[in-house]
C-alpha cells in the first residue's frame, strides 16, 4: 500500500528510539549505533511476516524479513570500530543463525571480522561509498572470506532506504554527500516534505533480496 503523503509511520520513529535508548545496541560517541538500531529494528519488523512494507510520502518499500536474509547471507559478521576519537567499540551482525544484532563480541566465531572506522560504516550506510573502494583504498581491514565480507552491503544498503524513509533519526556522514548523491534527511523540528527516492538508493541493490 501506498502512503498519499505525510510524515512517516509513527510506530517506526517509536521502535527507533527505543532501539536508540538500548545498551545492548548503542554506544555514546559513535554514529555507527544509529545504523545498528536501524538493522535491528528492520530484524523485528521482519519477525511476524515474510516481508515488512514501509511506507513514505507517495511510495512505500518492501524490505526482506529476517528468514529471508538468514537463508541467503549465512554470515556471521564482527564489526570493530575506531570512532573520531580513537576509542573502539564492537557490534556484531548474526545473519547465520539467529538474525540479530548486538553490541559487543559475537557468542560464536564469526565468519567475518570488519575493522572500520565510525565515520566510513555511516558511509556505507548511507550510501556514498561502497566495501570494494574502501578495501582498495585500505580503509577498511577484513580477516576472513573477502566475498561474504562484500555482503555486508546487501543488508546495509537496504538501510539507505530505511533512514530516508525514517527521518527522525539523523545519521551524519562525513564527507557530505556529494550533488547527486543527496536526500533529504528530517528531524522532529523540521516541516515534512514531499521524499522522492533518489536513483543512487537502488543502484547497488541485491534482486535476491526483495
Amino acid at each position: 500500500m501506498v502512503d498519499s503523503g505525510g510524515p512517516p509511520n509513527p510506530d517506526l520513529k517509536t521502535q527507533l528510539k527505543s532501539a536508540l535508548n538500548d545498551s545492548n545496541l548503542s554506544e555514546e560517541g559513535f554514529e555507527t549505533s544509529k545504523v545498528i538500531a536501524l538493522i535491528d529494528v528492520l530484524l523485528q519488523e521482519g519477525d511476524t511476516a515474510s516481508t515488512s512494507t514501509i511506507t513514505g510520502a507517495g511510495y512505500s518499500h518492501t524490505f526482506p524479513s529476517r528468514k529471508k536474509l538468514v537463508k541467503r547471507i549465512k554470515t556471521c559478521y564482527q564489526f570493530v570500530i575506531k570512532n573520531k576519537a580513537g576509542k573502539e567499540a564492537m557490534w556484531y551482525v548474526d545473519m547465520k543463525k539467529k538474525g540479530r544484532v548486538s553490541k559487543g563480541k559475537s557468542p560464536f566465531k564469526p565468519d567475518v571480522t570488519i575493522w572500520c572506522s565510525d565515520n566510513d560504516l555511516v558511509a556505507l550506510a548511507t550510501g556514498e561509498i561502497n566495501p570494494q573502494k574502501l578495501y582498495a583504498a585500505n580503509r577498511i581491514k577484513v580477516k576472513g572470506n573477502l566475498d561474504k565480507a562484500l555482503k555486508v552491503q546487501r543488508i546495509i544498503s537496504h538501510e539507505r532506504e530505511k533512514i530516508l524513509l525514517a527521518g527522525q533519526v539523523r545519521i551524519n556522514p562525513s564527507p557530505p554527500f556529494t550533488s547527486q548523491e543527496t536526500y533529504i534527511i528530517m528531524n522532529e523540528k523540521k516541516k515534512h516534505r514531499n521524499l522522492h527516492p533518489p536513483q543512487f538508493l537502488y543502484r547497488n541493490r541485491s534482486p535476491d533480496l526483495v
